[in-house]
Protein backbone atom coordinates (compact mmCIF):
# COMPACT_ATOMS: atom_id res chain seq x y z
CA UNK A 1 0.00 0.00 0.00
CA UNK A 2 1.67 3.45 -1.04
CA UNK A 3 2.58 5.78 1.92
CA UNK A 4 -0.26 8.32 3.15
CA UNK A 5 0.89 11.67 2.16
CA UNK A 6 1.99 14.01 5.43
CA UNK A 7 0.86 17.37 6.34
CA UNK A 8 3.00 19.97 7.96
CA UNK A 9 2.64 20.47 11.44
CA UNK A 10 1.28 24.81 11.83
CA UNK A 11 2.46 26.07 15.27
CA UNK A 12 -1.01 28.05 16.14
CA UNK A 13 0.72 30.85 18.08
CA UNK A 14 1.81 31.92 14.95
CA UNK A 15 -1.25 31.59 13.43
CA UNK A 16 -2.57 34.20 16.52
CA UNK A 17 -0.05 36.87 15.18
CA UNK A 18 -0.40 36.79 11.67
CA UNK A 19 -4.38 37.09 11.91
CA UNK A 20 -4.58 35.53 8.60
CA UNK A 21 -1.77 33.40 6.85
CA UNK A 22 -1.37 30.30 3.99
CA UNK A 23 2.05 28.54 5.25
CA UNK A 24 3.70 29.07 8.94
CA UNK A 25 6.40 26.43 9.42
CA UNK A 26 6.73 22.85 8.37
CA UNK A 27 8.02 19.93 9.89
CA UNK A 28 7.29 16.69 9.52
CA UNK A 29 6.51 13.63 12.43
CA UNK A 30 6.13 9.77 12.48
CA UNK A 31 3.79 10.31 15.52
CA UNK A 32 0.94 12.09 12.65
CA UNK A 33 -2.44 11.06 12.57
CA UNK A 34 -3.23 9.03 9.35
CA UNK A 35 -6.80 8.59 8.51
CA UNK A 36 -7.99 7.31 5.60
CA UNK A 37 -10.87 8.78 4.28
CA UNK A 38 -12.96 8.75 1.44
CA UNK A 39 -14.26 11.62 -0.54
CA UNK A 40 -17.47 13.51 0.96
CA UNK A 41 -17.30 11.37 4.36
CA UNK A 42 -17.68 12.54 7.61
CA UNK A 43 -14.86 11.62 9.84
CA UNK A 44 -13.33 12.52 13.20
CA UNK A 45 -9.30 12.89 13.89
CA UNK A 46 -7.89 12.95 17.55
CA UNK A 47 -4.55 14.10 18.70
CA UNK A 48 -1.87 11.58 19.16
CA UNK A 49 0.41 14.02 21.25
CA UNK A 50 -1.20 16.29 24.17
CA UNK A 51 -0.90 19.94 23.60
CA UNK A 52 0.07 21.96 26.26
CA UNK A 53 -2.72 24.41 27.82
CA UNK A 54 -1.42 28.31 28.23
CA UNK A 55 -4.88 29.94 28.82
CA UNK A 56 -6.85 30.00 32.18
CA UNK A 57 -10.39 29.60 30.18
CA UNK A 58 -12.31 27.12 31.08
CA UNK A 59 -12.63 24.06 28.66
CA UNK A 60 -15.24 22.12 26.89
CA UNK A 61 -12.58 19.08 27.02
CA UNK A 62 -10.21 18.11 28.57
CA UNK A 63 -7.12 19.45 25.84
CA UNK A 64 -4.66 16.24 27.71
CA UNK A 65 -6.96 13.73 26.70
CA UNK A 66 -5.87 11.82 23.71
CA UNK A 67 -9.64 10.26 22.74
CA UNK A 68 -10.91 14.01 22.57
CA UNK A 69 -11.62 14.76 19.51
CA UNK A 70 -9.98 17.97 17.67
CA UNK A 71 -11.48 18.03 14.30
CA UNK A 72 -14.13 16.98 12.45
CA UNK A 73 -15.63 17.90 9.41
CA UNK A 74 -15.65 16.42 5.75
CA UNK A 75 -12.99 15.13 3.47
CA UNK A 76 -13.46 18.53 1.88
CA UNK A 77 -13.52 21.08 4.45
CA UNK A 78 -12.29 20.24 8.15
CA UNK A 79 -12.60 22.80 10.62
CA UNK A 80 -12.32 22.96 14.81
CA UNK A 81 -13.39 25.84 17.00
CA UNK A 82 -10.82 26.54 20.22
CA UNK A 83 -10.55 28.19 22.63
CA UNK A 84 -7.84 31.44 22.37
CA UNK A 85 -4.56 30.04 23.45
CA UNK A 86 -5.41 26.81 24.37
CA UNK A 87 -2.90 24.78 21.96
CA UNK A 88 0.59 25.25 21.32
CA UNK A 89 0.85 23.37 17.75
CA UNK A 90 -2.00 22.20 15.77
CA UNK A 91 -2.29 18.28 14.66
CA UNK A 92 -1.53 17.30 11.50
CA UNK A 93 -4.43 15.89 9.63
CA UNK A 94 -3.29 13.23 6.69
CA UNK A 95 -5.62 11.48 4.51
CA UNK A 96 -4.55 8.36 3.02
CA UNK A 97 -3.78 7.70 -0.75
CA UNK A 98 -7.67 7.72 -1.63
CA UNK A 99 -8.54 10.59 0.08
CA UNK A 100 -8.27 14.67 0.10
CA UNK A 101 -4.58 16.05 1.13
CA UNK A 102 -5.37 19.53 3.45
CA UNK A 103 -3.00 22.31 1.91
CA UNK A 104 -3.67 25.96 2.28
CA UNK A 105 -5.39 27.27 6.27
CA UNK A 106 -6.06 30.54 7.26
CA UNK A 107 -7.56 31.77 10.44
CA UNK A 108 -10.46 34.50 11.48
CA UNK A 109 -11.65 35.68 14.88
CA UNK A 110 -15.46 35.74 16.16
CA UNK A 111 -16.01 37.89 19.87
CA UNK A 112 -15.46 34.74 21.10
CA UNK A 113 -13.35 32.40 19.78
CA UNK A 114 -11.07 31.76 16.73
CA UNK A 115 -11.50 29.51 14.08
CA UNK A 116 -9.17 27.32 11.79
CA UNK A 117 -10.34 26.00 9.10
CA UNK A 118 -8.18 23.56 6.46
CA UNK A 119 -8.57 24.17 2.48
CA UNK A 120 -8.33 20.91 0.85
CA UNK A 121 -7.18 19.52 -2.54
CA UNK A 122 -7.12 16.15 -3.44
CA UNK A 123 -3.94 14.10 -4.18
CA UNK A 124 -4.18 14.13 -7.63
CA UNK A 125 -5.05 17.71 -7.81
CA UNK A 126 -1.74 18.75 -5.94
CA UNK A 127 0.10 16.30 -7.29
CA UNK A 128 -1.09 17.26 -10.88
CA UNK A 129 0.05 20.66 -9.97
CA UNK A 130 3.14 19.84 -8.34
CA UNK A 131 4.47 17.57 -11.66
CA UNK A 132 3.46 20.40 -14.04
CA UNK A 133 5.23 22.73 -12.03
CA UNK A 134 8.71 20.41 -11.62
CA UNK A 135 7.66 19.54 -16.04
CA UNK A 136 7.63 23.25 -16.83
CA UNK A 137 10.79 24.44 -14.47
CA UNK A 138 12.96 21.10 -15.69
CA UNK A 139 12.08 22.13 -19.05
CA UNK A 140 13.13 25.90 -18.81
CA UNK A 141 16.51 24.67 -17.11
CA UNK A 142 17.30 22.38 -19.28
CA UNK A 143 16.83 24.25 -23.03
CA UNK A 144 18.51 27.04 -21.49
CA UNK A 145 21.42 24.26 -20.28
CA UNK A 146 21.45 22.78 -23.78
CA UNK A 147 20.70 25.47 -25.96
CA UNK A 148 22.49 25.20 -28.92
CA UNK A 149 23.73 21.74 -27.88
CA UNK A 150 22.18 19.36 -30.83
CA UNK A 151 22.40 22.70 -33.10
CA UNK A 152 24.69 23.76 -35.71
CA UNK A 153 27.67 25.92 -35.06
CA UNK A 154 26.23 29.51 -36.28
CA UNK A 155 29.84 30.71 -36.51
CA UNK A 156 32.81 28.53 -37.14
CA UNK A 157 36.53 29.94 -37.20
CA UNK A 158 38.60 27.05 -38.04
CA UNK A 159 40.58 28.71 -40.84
CA UNK A 160 38.21 31.77 -41.10
CA UNK A 161 40.02 35.15 -41.50
CA UNK A 162 38.96 37.52 -38.45
CA UNK A 163 39.92 41.09 -37.31
CA UNK A 164 39.75 41.60 -33.30
CA UNK A 165 39.98 45.67 -32.79
CA UNK A 166 40.82 47.00 -29.45
CA UNK A 167 43.28 43.69 -29.24
CA UNK A 168 46.04 44.87 -27.21
CA UNK A 169 44.30 43.84 -23.77
CA UNK A 170 40.94 43.16 -21.68
CA UNK A 171 38.39 41.53 -23.77
CA UNK A 172 39.90 42.17 -27.26
CA UNK A 173 42.99 40.03 -26.27
CA UNK A 174 40.75 37.18 -24.53
CA UNK A 175 39.19 37.10 -27.53
CA UNK A 176 41.85 36.94 -30.13
CA UNK A 177 43.67 33.92 -28.13
CA UNK A 178 40.41 32.25 -28.39
CA UNK A 179 40.24 32.64 -31.62
CA UNK A 180 43.63 31.70 -32.26
CA UNK A 181 43.02 28.61 -30.10
CA UNK A 182 40.24 27.50 -32.25
CA UNK A 183 41.96 27.84 -35.36
CA UNK A 184 41.03 31.44 -36.81
CA UNK A 185 43.56 33.64 -39.14
CA UNK A 186 43.58 36.51 -36.51
CA UNK A 187 44.53 40.11 -37.27
CA UNK A 188 44.58 42.03 -34.00
CA UNK A 189 44.34 45.65 -34.13
CA UNK A 190 45.18 48.80 -31.59
CA UNK A 191 46.85 51.77 -30.98
CA UNK A 192 49.36 51.33 -28.90
CA UNK A 193 52.16 49.38 -30.54
CA UNK A 194 54.06 48.18 -27.46
CA UNK A 195 50.92 46.50 -26.23
CA UNK A 196 50.33 45.27 -29.90
CA UNK A 197 53.60 43.56 -29.89
CA UNK A 198 53.29 41.51 -26.25
CA UNK A 199 49.56 40.02 -27.23
CA UNK A 200 50.88 38.93 -30.83
CA UNK A 201 53.43 37.31 -28.85
CA UNK A 202 50.70 35.54 -26.62
CA UNK A 203 48.93 35.01 -29.84
CA UNK A 204 51.77 33.39 -31.63
CA UNK A 205 52.65 30.93 -29.19
CA UNK A 206 49.03 29.35 -28.91
CA UNK A 207 49.12 29.09 -33.31
CA UNK A 208 52.79 27.44 -31.91
CA UNK A 209 50.94 25.17 -29.89
CA UNK A 210 48.10 24.09 -32.57
CA UNK A 211 51.04 22.53 -34.23
CA UNK A 212 49.94 20.69 -37.18
CA UNK A 213 46.14 20.68 -35.70
CA UNK A 214 45.05 24.31 -38.38
CA UNK A 215 47.82 24.31 -40.94
CA UNK A 216 48.83 28.00 -42.44
CA UNK A 217 47.60 29.64 -39.19
CA UNK A 218 48.44 33.32 -40.13
CA UNK A 219 48.55 36.32 -37.77
CA UNK A 220 48.59 40.00 -38.68
CA UNK A 221 49.37 42.62 -35.92
CA UNK A 222 48.04 46.68 -37.24
CA UNK A 223 48.53 50.15 -34.98
CA UNK A 224 46.08 52.02 -36.12
CA UNK A 225 43.63 54.91 -34.18
CA UNK A 226 40.35 53.76 -35.71
CA UNK A 227 38.51 56.46 -34.61
CA UNK A 228 39.97 58.18 -37.86
CA UNK A 229 38.11 56.94 -40.70
CA UNK A 230 41.11 56.69 -42.84
CA UNK A 231 43.41 54.45 -40.80
CA UNK A 232 40.14 52.43 -39.75
CA UNK A 233 39.97 52.16 -44.23
CA UNK A 234 43.88 51.24 -43.66
CA UNK A 235 43.68 48.43 -40.78
CA UNK A 236 41.06 46.55 -43.14
CA UNK A 237 42.98 46.64 -46.24
CA UNK A 238 46.36 45.99 -43.97
CA UNK A 239 44.58 42.85 -42.20
CA UNK A 240 43.20 41.71 -46.26
CA UNK A 241 46.62 41.89 -47.68
CA UNK A 242 48.29 39.77 -44.77
CA UNK A 243 45.08 37.07 -44.09
CA UNK A 244 43.31 37.86 -47.41
CA UNK A 245 39.47 38.82 -47.51
CA UNK A 246 37.90 39.66 -44.00
CA UNK A 247 34.71 36.77 -42.76
CA UNK A 248 34.67 38.26 -39.46
CA UNK A 249 34.82 41.84 -37.76
CA UNK A 250 35.27 41.62 -34.02
CA UNK A 251 35.19 45.20 -32.24
CA UNK A 252 36.08 45.60 -28.98
CA UNK A 253 37.92 48.57 -28.73
CA UNK A 254 36.46 51.14 -26.33
CA UNK A 255 36.56 52.86 -22.70
CA UNK A 256 35.05 54.55 -20.06
CA UNK A 257 35.51 57.75 -18.45
CA UNK A 258 32.55 57.75 -15.29
CA UNK A 259 31.66 61.09 -13.85
CA UNK A 260 28.79 63.45 -13.37
CA UNK A 261 27.32 65.08 -16.43
CA UNK A 262 27.40 68.46 -15.09
CA UNK A 263 31.39 67.81 -14.64
CA UNK A 264 32.31 67.09 -17.74
CA UNK A 265 34.01 69.23 -20.07
CA UNK A 266 32.87 68.96 -24.19
CA UNK A 267 36.52 67.25 -24.97
CA UNK A 268 35.56 64.35 -22.55
CA UNK A 269 32.15 63.45 -24.37
CA UNK A 270 34.00 63.51 -27.73
CA UNK A 271 36.60 61.44 -26.54
CA UNK A 272 33.96 59.05 -25.47
CA UNK A 273 31.84 58.63 -28.85
CA UNK A 274 35.16 58.77 -30.61
CA UNK A 275 36.48 55.87 -28.44
CA UNK A 276 33.35 54.09 -28.23
CA UNK A 277 31.31 54.21 -31.19
CA UNK A 278 33.71 56.08 -33.71
CA UNK A 279 36.37 53.16 -33.74
CA UNK A 280 33.89 50.90 -34.14
CA UNK A 281 31.62 52.50 -36.98
CA UNK A 282 34.19 53.17 -39.35
CA UNK A 283 35.73 50.11 -39.66
CA UNK A 284 32.54 48.42 -39.53
CA UNK A 285 31.81 50.21 -42.50
CA UNK A 286 34.67 49.86 -44.04
CA UNK A 287 34.13 46.04 -43.88
CA UNK A 288 30.69 45.94 -44.95
CA UNK A 289 31.47 47.83 -47.72
CA UNK A 290 34.22 45.07 -49.00
CA UNK A 291 31.80 42.22 -47.72
CA UNK A 292 28.78 43.27 -49.82
CA UNK A 293 31.25 43.43 -53.12
CA UNK A 294 32.38 40.03 -53.35
CA UNK A 295 31.12 36.96 -52.56
CA UNK A 296 32.23 34.79 -49.12
CA UNK A 297 35.33 32.64 -49.67
CA UNK A 298 34.53 29.26 -50.92
CA UNK A 299 34.29 27.07 -47.81
CA UNK A 300 33.05 23.64 -46.55
CA UNK A 301 29.55 25.24 -45.66
CA UNK A 302 30.09 28.84 -46.65
CA UNK A 303 29.54 29.64 -42.99
CA UNK A 304 27.88 33.66 -42.72
CA UNK A 305 29.87 36.76 -42.51
CA UNK A 306 29.88 38.71 -39.07
CA UNK A 307 30.02 41.75 -37.96
CA UNK A 308 30.31 42.19 -34.14
CA UNK A 309 30.23 45.09 -32.06
CA UNK A 310 30.77 45.52 -28.41
CA UNK A 311 28.39 47.64 -26.34
CA UNK A 312 27.83 46.94 -22.58
CA UNK A 313 25.24 45.96 -19.78
CA UNK A 314 25.20 49.66 -19.45
CA UNK A 315 23.75 50.46 -22.40
CA UNK A 316 20.53 48.25 -21.32
CA UNK A 317 20.65 49.07 -17.53
CA UNK A 318 22.40 52.79 -17.26
CA UNK A 319 23.28 54.19 -13.87
CA UNK A 320 24.71 57.09 -12.53
CA UNK A 321 28.35 58.16 -13.29
CA UNK A 322 28.04 56.89 -17.08
CA UNK A 323 26.21 59.53 -19.06
CA UNK A 324 29.57 59.74 -21.58
CA UNK A 325 29.79 56.14 -22.12
CA UNK A 326 25.91 54.53 -22.08
CA UNK A 327 24.80 57.21 -25.31
CA UNK A 328 27.69 55.81 -27.78
CA UNK A 329 27.40 52.03 -26.36
CA UNK A 330 23.53 51.92 -26.91
CA UNK A 331 24.07 53.37 -29.95
CA UNK A 332 26.11 50.27 -30.81
CA UNK A 333 23.28 48.36 -29.78
CA UNK A 334 20.67 50.10 -31.67
CA UNK A 335 23.15 50.38 -34.93
CA UNK A 336 22.94 46.73 -34.69
CA UNK A 337 19.31 46.24 -35.10
CA UNK A 338 19.53 48.62 -37.88
CA UNK A 339 22.40 47.22 -40.19
CA UNK A 340 21.48 43.35 -39.24
CA UNK A 341 18.19 44.07 -41.38
CA UNK A 342 20.05 45.87 -43.86
CA UNK A 343 22.52 43.06 -44.42
CA UNK A 344 20.20 40.28 -44.95
CA UNK A 345 20.67 41.88 -48.21
CA UNK A 346 24.26 40.75 -48.33
CA UNK A 347 23.86 37.43 -45.99
CA UNK A 348 26.23 39.06 -43.53
CA UNK A 349 24.96 38.69 -39.52
CA UNK A 350 25.33 41.58 -37.23
CA UNK A 351 25.66 41.16 -33.67
CA UNK A 352 26.15 43.05 -30.49
CA UNK A 353 27.54 41.73 -27.01
CA UNK A 354 26.51 43.32 -23.67
CA UNK A 355 29.22 42.27 -21.34
CA UNK A 356 29.68 43.52 -17.57
CA UNK A 357 32.20 44.64 -15.74
CA UNK A 358 35.90 42.93 -17.15
CA UNK A 359 38.97 42.70 -14.85
CA UNK A 360 41.31 44.59 -17.37
CA UNK A 361 43.73 47.50 -17.23
CA UNK A 362 40.90 49.44 -18.62
CA UNK A 363 39.34 48.71 -15.70
CA UNK A 364 42.28 50.19 -13.38
CA UNK A 365 42.16 53.11 -14.96
CA UNK A 366 38.18 53.86 -15.35
CA UNK A 367 37.89 53.33 -11.24
CA UNK A 368 39.88 56.58 -10.85
CA UNK A 369 37.25 59.18 -11.75
CA UNK A 370 34.10 57.04 -10.74
CA UNK A 371 31.97 58.81 -8.61
CA UNK A 372 31.57 56.76 -4.82
CA UNK A 373 27.79 56.85 -5.82
CA UNK A 374 28.32 54.41 -8.92
CA UNK A 375 30.69 52.24 -6.70
CA UNK A 376 28.05 52.24 -4.18
CA UNK A 377 25.36 50.82 -6.57
CA UNK A 378 27.85 48.45 -8.21
CA UNK A 379 29.05 46.91 -4.72
CA UNK A 380 27.74 43.42 -5.73
CA UNK A 381 28.45 43.95 -8.93
CA UNK A 382 30.62 40.64 -10.00
CA UNK A 383 33.82 41.65 -12.28
CA UNK A 384 34.60 39.00 -14.68
CA UNK A 385 37.79 37.88 -16.27
CA UNK A 386 38.11 38.47 -19.95
CA UNK A 387 38.75 35.08 -20.36
CA UNK A 388 35.48 34.00 -19.28
CA UNK A 389 34.07 37.28 -21.30
CA UNK A 390 35.20 35.91 -24.37
CA UNK A 391 34.54 32.53 -24.03
CA UNK A 392 30.77 32.93 -23.22
CA UNK A 393 29.99 35.46 -25.80
CA UNK A 394 31.61 33.37 -28.49
CA UNK A 395 29.66 30.26 -26.75
CA UNK A 396 26.40 32.45 -27.43
CA UNK A 397 27.35 33.68 -30.94
CA UNK A 398 28.00 30.47 -31.99
CA UNK A 399 24.20 29.39 -30.55
CA UNK A 400 23.20 31.89 -33.00
CA UNK A 401 22.36 34.82 -30.20
CA UNK A 402 22.18 38.40 -31.84
CA UNK A 403 23.05 40.15 -28.40
CA UNK A 404 25.26 38.20 -26.68
CA UNK A 405 26.18 38.30 -22.97
CA UNK A 406 28.39 36.40 -20.36
CA UNK A 407 26.30 37.10 -17.29
CA UNK A 408 22.95 35.88 -15.91
CA UNK A 409 22.27 39.64 -14.58
CA UNK A 410 23.58 40.96 -18.32
CA UNK A 411 20.82 37.94 -19.60
CA UNK A 412 18.03 38.89 -17.76
CA UNK A 413 18.88 42.77 -18.91
CA UNK A 414 18.64 41.97 -21.94
CA UNK A 415 15.44 40.15 -21.85
CA UNK A 416 13.71 42.78 -20.60
CA UNK A 417 14.85 45.36 -23.37
CA UNK A 418 15.36 43.12 -26.79
CA UNK A 419 12.19 44.39 -27.92
CA UNK A 420 12.47 43.31 -31.82
CA UNK A 421 15.81 41.87 -31.63
CA UNK A 422 16.15 38.29 -32.83
CA UNK A 423 16.49 36.22 -30.04
CA UNK A 424 17.78 32.40 -29.68
CA UNK A 425 15.63 30.38 -27.99
CA UNK A 426 12.66 32.79 -27.69
CA UNK A 427 10.68 30.93 -25.44
CA UNK A 428 13.50 31.04 -22.51
CA UNK A 429 14.26 34.59 -22.77
CA UNK A 430 10.33 35.17 -23.08
CA UNK A 431 10.23 34.03 -19.54
CA UNK A 432 13.16 35.72 -18.87
CA UNK A 433 12.14 38.95 -20.22
CA UNK A 434 8.45 38.48 -17.34
CA UNK A 435 10.82 38.01 -14.60
CA UNK A 436 13.09 41.28 -15.86
CA UNK A 437 9.88 43.24 -15.98
CA UNK A 438 9.59 42.53 -12.22
CA UNK A 439 12.72 42.60 -11.03
CA UNK A 440 13.84 45.54 -12.35
CA UNK A 441 11.23 47.74 -11.00
CA UNK A 442 13.19 47.04 -7.62
CA UNK A 443 16.40 47.01 -9.01
CA UNK A 444 15.47 50.68 -10.47
CA UNK A 445 14.10 51.70 -6.61
CA UNK A 446 16.98 50.41 -5.05
CA UNK A 447 19.42 52.28 -7.12
CA UNK A 448 17.55 55.49 -6.88
CA UNK A 449 17.22 55.24 -3.20
CA UNK A 450 20.76 55.64 -3.04
CA UNK A 451 21.17 58.77 -5.22
CA UNK A 452 18.22 60.11 -3.38
CA UNK A 453 19.64 59.63 0.14
CA UNK A 454 22.87 61.99 -1.21
CA UNK A 455 20.16 64.16 -2.46
CA UNK A 456 19.25 64.99 1.28
CA UNK A 457 22.55 66.16 1.91
CA UNK A 458 21.19 69.70 0.37
CA UNK A 459 20.60 70.60 -3.56
CA UNK A 460 24.32 71.99 -4.94
CA UNK A 461 22.68 75.74 -4.83
CA UNK A 462 22.05 74.85 -1.20
CA UNK A 463 25.12 73.51 0.09
CA UNK A 464 27.69 75.35 1.41
CA UNK A 465 31.45 74.85 0.96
Amino acid sequence: MPRPARIPRVSFRKLQRAGRVNVVKSSWNDGDVETNVSPGKKFEVSSTTPPATTSQAPLDRDPYDQDSSLAHGSSDSISTRLPSGVLTELISITAGPTGRQLLGLTLSKDNRKPRVTYQSMSLLESTSVLVGASTVTALLLATSLTMGLFSKNQMPVAGRNVIVTGASQGMGKAVALLLASQGANVAIVARDQKKLDAAGAEIQAVIDANGTKYLGQKLAVISADLSDPQQAQRALSDAESQLGDTEILWCCAGGANPGFFTNYEPADLQWSMNTNYWSAVYIAHAAVKAMSSRPPPPSKGAPQRKVIFTSSIAALCPIIGYSSYVGPKAALRALTDCLRQECLLYDIGVHCCCPGSIESPGLVTENLTKPDLTKKIEESDVVQKPEVVAKACLDELQNGQTLPVPSFLARAARAGMAGPTPRANAFVELIFSWIAAIVFIFVRWDQDSIVMKERKKGLPWQRTE
